[in-house]
Order: C-alpha cells, then sequence, then structure tokens
C-alpha cells in the first residue's frame, strides 16, 4: 500500500511541475505582446505627430496644384521655356562699343534708339536726337548723323543702280559710298526675309580716323523692331510744333547778327540777343585766331526744326586758323519771347 501510494504522489508531482510550466509561458508570451503592442502604438503616435507636422496647413491650394489623375504638373519646363523667349525677344537696353581709333581700343556706353521700325545703340556721350526728318544727329557735331532706309519690295539689283545713279561707289559687297562736298558719306544694306535696309551714316571727311571708325560700328548694331516711331499724324496736340520758314529766317539773322558782337568781343552787343532766362556770364570768343566760313546749321529742311517747351536748337559752323583741319560751333539753345526768339544758352564746342 505505502508504495502505491508513493507511486500515486509521484505521477501527481510530474503534473504539477508541467502544469507550472505551462502557466509560466503562456504568463511570458502575455506579458511580451502587452509590451509589443504598447511599444508599437507609441511609434504610430509618434509618426502621426511627425506627419502633422510636416504637411502644409493649407490643404486647398495642393488640391489646386494638382491634375485631373491626382499628380502634381510638372511646371519646371514651360516656365523655363516662356522666361528664355521673353529674355530673347528684349535686347538690352545698354550695351558697352567698342571702338578701334588710330591702333587703339577705345569703349563707349550706348543706350537702345528706337527708329521707325529699327533700333541701332548710340553712345550717352555725344547727345543723339532724333530730328522731324527721322536722322539721328550727334549733338556734339550736327554734321555728324544716322538714318535708315527700308526698300520695300526691291531687290539688291535695282537698289545697287539706284545708289550707283546717286553717286554712289561699291567698298565691298552691300558697303557703297560717296563724298558730297566736305561731307562722306556711307551706306550698308542688309536683306531681311521681306525686304532690304539701308543703314546711312555721313560725317566731316577730316573725321575719316574718328567718325568713321566709330559709326561703322553703331551701324553694325541695327536691329528691326516691332516698336516705331509716330508720325505727324499720329502725335496728339501739344507733343511739339515745327518752326515755319519766317521763323528759321528770322533765327538766322538773329544768330549772325549775334555772331558780329560774339567774335569782335561786344559783351554789351552780346546782352541784347540774349533772353529773359538767360543765365550765367555774358561770353565772347577769347581765341586769337582768325575766324571765317560761318553757317547756321539745324534750320534745314532735313535738320531739326522741331520747338519742345518753346525752346529749339540751332548751331553756328565756323572756321578758326588756329584749327585749320576742323569746324567749331556755337550751340545755340532759343526760346520765344514776346519781342521774337532769344538766346537762353549758348557755347563753342570742337
Amino acid at each position: 500500500m505505502k508504495k502505491r501510494f508513493r507511486n500515486i504522489l509521484k505521477q501527481n508531482g510530474k503534473k504539477n511541475g508541467v502544469f507550472i510550466l505551462i502557466c509560466a509561458v503562456l504568463v511570458t508570451i502575455s506579458f511580451g505582446t502587452l509590451v509589443g503592442c504598447s511599444i508599437a502604438k507609441e511609434n504610430k503616435e509618434d509618426k502621426e505627430i511627425e506627419k502633422e507636422h510636416d504637411e502644409p496647413e493649407n490643404t486647398e491650394q495642393d488640391d489646386l496644384g494638382q491634375d485631373d489623375l491626382g499628380q502634381e504638373p510638372d511646371r519646371t519646363e514651360s516656365m523655363s521655356e516662356d522666361h528664355s523667349e521673353n529674355e530673347a525677344d528684349e535686347p538690352e537696353n545698354t550695351k558697352m562699343l567698342t571702338f578701334s581709333k588710330e591702333g587703339e581700343q577705345e569703349q563707349k556706353q550706348a543706350t537702345l534708339a528706337i527708329g521707325d521700325g529699327y533700333s541701332v545703340y548710340l553712345p550717352d556721350d555725344e547727345r543723339w536726337y532724333l530730328t522731324s526728318s527721322n536722322v539721328w544727329t550727334a549733338g556734339i557735331n550736327e554734321q555728324v548723323s544716322l538714318w535708315a532706309t527700308q526698300f520695300k519690295g526691291e531687290t539688291m539689283d535695282s537698289i545697287d543702280r539706284k545708289l550707283e545713279s546717286d553717286g554712289y561707289v561699291t567698298d565691298e559687297e552691300y558697303h557703297k559710298w560717296k563724298q558730297e562736298g566736305e561731307l562722306i558719306c556711307h551706306v550698308r544694306l542688309k536683306a531681311f526675309e521681306n525686304d532690304v535696309w539701308g543703314i546711312f551714316y555721313s560725317y566731316p571727311t577730316d573725321f575719316e580716323e574718328g567718325w568713321g571708325r566709330e559709326l561703322s560700328v553703331i551701324a553694325d548694331t541695327f536691329a528691326l523692331s516691332v516698336v516705331k516711331v509716330p508720325k505727324e499724324s499720329d502725335r496728339s496736340d501739344g507733343a511739339g510744333d515745327y518752326l515755319g520758314e519766317e521763323e528759321c529766317q528770322e533765327i538766322k539773322d538773329m544768330i549772325y547778327e549775334f555772331s558780329t558782337a560774339y567774335f569782335n568781343y561786344d559783351a554789351d552787343g552780346v546782352r541784347k540777343f540774349l533772353s529773359d532766362t538767360f543765365e550765367g556770364d555774358v561770353e565772347v570768343y577769347d581765341n586769337t585766331g582768325e575766324t571765317s566760313d560761318f553757317t547756321v546749321k539745324g534750320l534745314s529742311d532735313t535738320d531739326e526744326k522741331k520747338i519742345e517747351n518753346g525752346t529749339c536748337r540751332a548751331s553756328l559752323e565756323f572756321r578758326d586758323s588756329n584749327y585749320e583741319d576742323m569746324f567749331l560751333y556755337v550751340s545755340f539753345i532759343l526760346v520765344k519771347e514776346n519781342d521774337g526768339w532769344k538766346i537762353q544758352s549758348y557755347g563753342v564746342e570742337g
């Protein structure tokens, strides 16, 4: 009997040990599951918080920026193309021009000037202005000018014959020149898709190494432009009047009378030709050379005759024996007063 009880107790002991082992395993697995769920939950909450910080506040803007398929369209290429095209269509307003004069390089800043259907770059320090006849004239020397002519519906051959009949000779292909008195005139022909343009420029014969070199470079900047200078009929009232023949003659007579006093050191005689708005000291010509060849410039049909803000411009060309190889100029700004045209300012230029 005792032996039987011992066997029973021994079997119960084994069963209890197995039971305890199973319970321990279950408890361990349950605890591990709870910890894993807790960690997973915390990671999920952290990711949701980071996502909220990364997303933009204005979700409506994102919706508007998407196409019908819910994808963000690629704007980079189209924006780049549009920007580059706009830059190509707009020429620079200013640029540096380089001239070779007597073997030396000279640079000048030039500003884009718009003519009737074309554009050129003109140096700033030479005070270029556009006349009523669409001719660009250098303010520092009114014998220096540049203009462009459009030969509509003509061929190069017909233009060549026309220029040759006008006295031009061929220097090189598409470049011709002629001499008229003391001026040299050049023309460069440029063929475009529909028409041929001629770029003309002229300057005194004594300035081949100066103006001749410079105007050649300026002519090379010629380009077609969609902007055109308004015609006389398109200008609004008050945009500017033009001198009549009687007024031109009046100004010429007054300038010649002024020159008599000016070149004879007569300050009192000069003063009576000055306007009420004249400022500065009354000056007379103080050079010891002999003066001659007086000509009033700026009042012919091909020169500037426009009245702007009640004033106009003219100049007196002359020679001085001390400067035999060049002309000198007295430049005037004239103003209309009750008793006629008067001199608002004047000065000598080389």
